[in-house]
C-alpha cells in the first residue's frame, strides 16, 4: 500500500522556504563574485568610485558648504551607501524573472524565492562594501567618528526595504510590459541620484528646493542617518515616520502584486 504523502506544517514550510532562499542567495553571490577573494573585493569598486569623485569635488572645488561640518568621509558614506543599496535592490528585483530563466524550471524555485534572493544579494554586497570601507578607514587612521552606530541600522534597512517594494512593483509591471518596466527603473534610479541628498545636507538646502525633494523617502533616511552619525547635526526637514509608512505601503503593494503574478506566471515568459 502506498504511503500517504503528508502535508508539511506551517513551521516546516517556513523552514523549507528559508532554506531554499538561503541556498539561492549563496548561489547568486558566488556567481556574482566568481567564488574568489578578488571577486568580493570588486564589490568595493562602485562605492569607492563615487566616494573618490564626490570627495574630490568637495575638497578641491570649493563646495565644502554643501557638507556637514565634521568628517567629510562620513558625510559622503552615509549618502552613497544608502543610495547604492536602494538603487541596486530596485534593479536586481525588477530584473529577477528575466535573470532567473532556467532556475524557475526546478520545483523548489519560484518567483518569490528568486526575488528575495536577489534582494538579499543586494543587501549583503552593499553592506559588505560599507563595512570594508569602514574598516579600511579606521585602519588607515581616517576614523569616521560616528556618534551613534546603532542609529544607522534602521535608516539603512529602510533604504533596502523600500527598494525591494519598488522593485516588486516594477517586476509586476515588467510582466505586462518588460521594456517599459526596465526603462522606468533606469529613470527612477537617475532621479534618485540627483534628489536623494547624498551630496548635500538637507538642512542647508534652500526652502524652495526642499519642497521639491521632500517627497523622496531616501532624503529622509539619509538625513536621519546623518543625524545619528554627527553630534552637531540635527535633521530639521526629515523624519522617520514618512519612510516607514512609505516602505510599508510599497512592500504591501509589491508582495500583493507579486502573488498575483505568481498565480498567472508562465515559464515561456522568461524567453521574452
Amino acid at each position: 500500500m502506498d504511503s500517504i504523502r503528508q502535508v508539511p506544517t506551517l513551521s516546516g514550510g517556513a523552514l523549507r522556504l528559508l532554506e531554499v532562499v538561503s541556498a539561492t542567495t549563496v548561489h547568486l553571490i558566488r556567481k556574482q563574485t566568481g567564488r574568489s577573494a578578488i571577486g568580493f573585493l570588486s564589490t568595493l569598486g562602485r562605492p569607492l568610485a563615487l566616494l573618490a569623485t564626490f570627495y574630490a569635488i568637495i575638497e578641491f572645488m570649493g563646495v565644502r558648504g554643501l557638507a556637514i561640518r565634521g568628517n567629510t568621509l562620513t558625510f559622503l558614506l552615509t549618502g552613497i551607501l544608502c543610495f547604492l543599496v536602494h538603487s541596486d535592490t530596485v534593479q536586481k528585483v525588477t530584473m529577477a524573472i528575466k535573470r532567473a530563466k532556467s532556475m524557475l524550471h526546478h520545483a523548489p524555485a519560484s518567483i518569490f524565492v528568486y526575488v528575495m534572493a536577489q534582494a538579499l544579494v543586494a543587501l549583503y554586497t552593499n553592506l559588505l562594501a560599507g563595512l570594508l570601507i569602514w574598516l579600511i578607514a579606521e585602519a588607515s587612521g581616517f576614523g569616521l567618528g560616528i556618534r551613534n552606530p546603532s542609529g544607522l541600522l534602521l535608516p539603512y534597512f529602510l533604504c533596502w526595504a523600500s527598494g525591494l517594494g519598488i522593485g516588486l512593483i516594477l517586476l509586476v509591471l515588467g510582466h505586462i510590459t518588460p521594456t517599459v518596466s526596465e526603462m522606468i527603473a533606469v529613470i527612477y534610479t537617475r532621479i534618485q541620484f540627483f534628489t536623494c541628498g547624498k551630496f548635500w545636507a538637507a538642512n542647508i538646502m534652500p526652502a524652495g528646493l526642499v519642497e521639491y525633494a521632500v517627497w523622496n523617502p531616501l532624503l529622509h533616511t539619509i538625513d536621519q542617518m546623518r543625524g545619528a552619525a554627527f553630534i552637531n547635526y540635527t535633521p530639521m526637514h526629515s523624519n522617520m515616520t514618512y519612510p516607514l509608512v512609505f516602505t510599508g505601503i510599497v512592500l504591501f503593494a509589491g508582495f500583493t502584486l507579486e502573488f498575483w503574478v505568481r498565480q498567472r506566471f508562465s515559464l515561456s515568459q522568461t524567453k521574452r
